[in-house]
């Protein structure tokens, strides 16, 4: 399917550009802020192709693609008018209180003021892996000019961190994105500690505010965009058209800066320092069951797609420690437990589809991408799923015993190993947690499978497949004689191309095209009027009024689709082609569209057909459908 049709269709099944409020994305995932989620067919989202996985979570509607979502999102903002995520007021309405569900909202608060700056903190947290591999290595020592050069790029980035999240907060909150970025440099500016430093200590609700310092906090300056919001809103209900360009930013400046310095500032260093010792109780009070725990519970914090809340604790950690010890080090256990179950999938099960997705999913998951193993593979065979779980708490376990610690704050994965590095057995201890996740894992996905065999259960339409070839294989004895070993395993599978309910050729009302059709295949009644290429194949022609079309697959089956047979009946204009002669398209790609409605309202006969034109080169062609009702994701035909 190209991209420009596949962001029509999420556009349509979205409820159109006016009701999107906002688009982001992550590495393999879509995120829409909705203004009336009613409007959304979640349904429709999850049929189409490309799509792995759509849902409503964490207060956005979120589409699952895989490693094509920068270029999909991309070309959204190119072709439609849809405002950037950060742009929009989702979290909160016309008076600033806060929707319905309020745990729901700030998860995704978190989330999308953390998302726009994921890229800086990945360059940061790369260039700070990759100089503890090269000093390990001997390739490079700490007191060279290029260590010291890379060493100060790395560090800025989180001691400049309030002015990035200055930024992110500011498209979140709706404030002015630059007096949000003066704010945040005050409360990193180097004067500002000196002046702390020499000042009689000041308490304020017990905290010392002469040791706070603001770089790399995360929370005060979150806490001041927020506040800088209301005060913001105010000045513009409060003070005069005629002045406010520049008495507003003044009056926003003198008020926010003094309560951030004296309230939100130590408040939130304060929830900031909370946070660090959560990580230090829950590993003391829990010991290494605390690793366990939330390596098995990761799958969940990324199925709901809200795992980046972890971002503060993991910060705070770094900015005190140097290090983390659970959330990331859960997070290898995890990610790699992932890859292993899927590669395990794909080694043992005998489902072509699934060894197909199982692969590079497994590959991705390795690196610290697990959305596709997730929802393409383990959510669909609970029996790997739980074997990861219990692969990421075994070795998450060994994490929390051999006190594993991550020194960079990267998606834990093979290619990030030198996050782990350090001048003991830190990096050892790492591969040992790998290996740990990988054998347990795997070896727990091969002893189920070994004794229930839920790897070679085949799917839905494995099972129709079957059912229909014993079928034809006792119509007669004749037939049973004919058909041989050869002619069942080079089956072709023809899918439907529109949703409809299956009906027989009889019913076509056109006796001229009955008398001379001596063709096999089906009738359909068609419930939406979209028409998707039912294989990988070629358009070798069709009608003038767009109504017909005729495909050749890749295997070389010659099919005919005909919306309404009677030829002289068809209006066109109510169909349009999206595909031209001689183009190649792929299954599930859009063909025709034609307006049902009108049709239906001009007594049109929207009678469908899907016709093997070169039937007489195959064994048979038969019914892939057990029920009556058919849909574009489920076979349609067997051509033997």
């Amino acid at each position: 399917m190209k991209v420009s049709e596949f962001i029509r269709e999420i556009i349509l099944y979205i409820g159109g550009v006016n009701n999107i409020l906002g688009i982001n994305h992550c590495s393999t995932r879509l995120r829409f802020d909705i203004d009336d989620l009613k409007e959304v067919d979640i349904n429709a989202l999850n049929r189409m192709p490309k799509v792995v996985e759509a849902f409503y979570r964490a207060g956005q509607v979120q589409i699952i693609i895989g490693d094509d979502v920068n270029v999909i999102y991309k070309e959204l903002l190119r072709t439609y008018n849809i405002p950037v995520a950060h742009q929009s007021r989702v979290e909160f309405n016309h008076d600033g209180s806060l929707l319905k569900g309020t745990l729901n909202k700030l998860m995704s608060t978190l989330v999308g003021i953390f998302q726009p700056i994921v890229p800086a903190i990945i360059g940061a947290g790369m260039i700070k892996a990759g100089l503890l591999l090269f000093v390990s290595i001997h390739f490079m020592d700490k007191s060279d000019d290029v260590y010291q050069l890379l060493s100060l790029i790395s560090d800025s980035i989180y001691y400049f961190l309030p002015i990035l999240l200055a930024l992110s907060c500011s498209y979140k909150f709706n404030t002015n994105s630059f007096l949000s970025i003066s704010i945040a440099g005050v409360l990193v500016y180097p004067e500002l500690l000196k002046i702390l430093l020499t000042t009689n200590a000041i308490e304020i609700a017990g905290i010392d505010l002469s040791s706070t310092q603001y770089a790399s906090s995360i929370i005060p300056i979150i806490l001041t965009i927020w506040m800088m919001s209301y005060v913001e809103r105010l000045c513009d209900h409060v003070i005069p058209s005629m002045v406010a360009i520049f008495l507003r930013p003044v009056v926003i400046l003198i008020v926010i800066v003094p309560i951030s310095l004296t309230i939100l500032g130590p408040v939130g260093n304060h929830i900031g320092g909370m946070l660090s010792n959560f990580t230090v109780f829950v590993q003391r009070e829990f010991g290494w069951f605390a690793n366990a725990l939330l390596a098995a519970c990761m799958p969940f914090f990324v199925m709901f797609g809200i795992h980046k809340i972890f971002y503060p604790i993991v910060i705070s950690a770094m900015t005190k420690t140097g290090y983390d010890t659970l959330v990331l080090t859960a997070m290898l256990a995890s990610n790699v437990a992932q890859g292993a179950g899927a590669l395990t999938v794909w080694l043992f099960t005998q489902r072509k589809s699934l060894k197909q997705i199982a692969l590079p999913a497994g590959i991705a998951a390795l690196f610290g991408i697990t959305e596709v193993a997730l929802y393409s593979v383990h959510l669909k065979m609970r029996q790997a799923f739980v074997c990861c779980m219990i692969g990421a708490a075994t070795s998450g376990l060994l994490a929390g015993i051999l006190g594993l610690k991550a020194y960079a704050n990267l998606a834990p994965g093979l290619v990030t190993l030198p996050m782990f590095i350090d001048d003991g057995f830190n990096l050892q201890y790492s591969l040992i947690v790998i290996f740990t996740s990988i054998l347990v894992t795997s070896v727990s996905i091969y002893l189920w499978n070994l004794k229930t065999g839920f790897l070679a259960a085949v799917s839905e339409s494995d099972d129709i497949e079957k059912k229909n070839i014993d079928d034809i294989k006792n119509r007669d004895e004749d037939n049973r004689n004919r058909i041989d070993s050869n002619t069942l395993a080079n089956r072709i599978i023809i899918f439907s191309p529109m949703f409809g309910e299956l009906r027989p050729l009889n019913e076509v009302k056109n006796d001229d095209w009955i008398e001379n059709n001596i063709w096999k295949g089906v009738g359909i009644l068609p419930s939406q009027g979209i028409v998707r290429a039912p294989f990988d194949g070629i358009v070798t022609s069709k009608s003038v009024s767009n109504h017909s079309i005729n495909l050749t697959s890749v295997e070389g089956v010659e099919l005919m689709i005909c919306i309404g047979v009677n030829e002289d009946q068809t209006n066109s204009d109510l169909f349009f082609s999206y595909a031209n002669v001689g183009d190649y398209v792929e299954l599930g790609d859009k063909l025709i569209e034609f307006n049902i409605e009108k049709a239906i309202e001009n007594n049109m006969d929207i009678f469908s057909v899907v016709i093997v034109t070169n039937s007489s080169d195959y064994f048979d062609v038969i019914s892939s459908v057990e029920s009556n009702s058919v849909k574009p994701s489920k076979p349609l035909l067997t051509i033997l």
